[in-house]
């Protein structure tokens, strides 16, 4: 009698992941469209022999791809009754180093699936970087400082903002609210950038429209605090990097809903790939 084969912690997030994902790009979905079905069909094999070990049912049965490089994945996907298409590529077992691997396969596929449009839980995400960033510290990269930490570092370094403004203006806050706004509510987030040209009052104008929506919105657990945010003004010129949430400091409640809804799922893609990203080049 065969022994069951030892299942690495990830298999069980990309097991979760892997019907919902199959769901929105099965070839057989795509019988209209023959060109999409074949490719499907060959990426979705690919993926397989990238995660099968990782997975129960196919630990045993499925071979191990031993390429050096990363596997690239094109899938065609149906949103809206329109034809999608995605590309990505997923990390083997020998493209990175070997403890690594099975947690930056995981990362990828989970990314995969976030593209494709199937919903993947906040918590998920940062278990996934989590266990990439204890790799990293057990192995002394990076000083002890997380991935997040060297990023906001070098954000502060590339970009002319103000992430001190808070501090330097706590003093002349007269309002208890004001003052409670800055101390407290913007001051507990080290991913919050403002314009170096922005005023004080155009500062709380921001905070008090940001502290309303949310206070009445469970999305803010998947941003704030979460994603690097930059306050600006309409004079100032918002060509930033991708993973970057920037607003006017004058955005309306319902304005901001809507940016976020239209904007945030990709954002927050952008983020997390520069951050495993950085951990592939260390």
């Amino acid at each position: 009698m065969q022994g069951t084969a030892k299942l690495h912690p990830s298999g069980s997030i990309i097991k979760q992941y892997l019907k919902p994902f199959i769901l929105r790009i099965h070839p057989d979905f795509f019988h209209k469209h023959p060109r999409e079905r074949r490719v499907n069909a060959a990426s979705l094999q690919k993926l397989y022999d990238v995660i099968g070990p990782l997975i129960p049912k196919r630990a045993a049965s499925t071979p191990q791809i031993n390429a050096d490089s990363k596997v690239e994945l094109e899938f065609h996907y149906k949103h809206e009754d329109e034809l999608k298409k995605v590309q990505r590529s997923i990390a083997t077992p020998k493209s990175c180093k070997r403890s690594l691997a099975p947690w930056q396969t995981t990362y990828d596929f989970l990314s995969l699936c976030h593209q494709v449009g199937v919903h993947i839980d906040t918590e998920v995400f940062d278990q996934v970087e989590q266990q990439l960033e204890e790799f990293t510290k057990h192995k002394g990269i990076n000083s002890g400082k997380s991935l997040r930490e060297i990023f906001v570092e070098e954000l502060k370094h590339s970009l002319a903002f103000d992430q001190t403004s808070t501090a330097l203006i706590r003093n002349k806050t007269r309002h208890d609210h004001d003052q409670w706004l800055l101390n407290e509510f913007v001051g507990s987030n080290r991913l919050l950038f403002f314009g170096e040209s922005l005023s004080k009052e155009q500062k709380l104008t921001f905070m008090n429209t940001a502290y309303n929506y949310l206070m009445d919105n469970k999305m803010k657990e998947t941003w704030w605090n979460k994603i690097p945010v930059i306050v600006i003004n309409a004079r100032e010129k918002s060509n930033f990097k991708n993973g970057v949430i920037v607003m006017h400091y004058d955005i309306k409640e319902e304005d901001l809903a809507e940016y976020l809804n239209h904007n945030l799922s990709r954002i927050f893609l952008e983020y997390h790939d520069i951050i495993t990203k950085k951990l592939q080049q260390q």
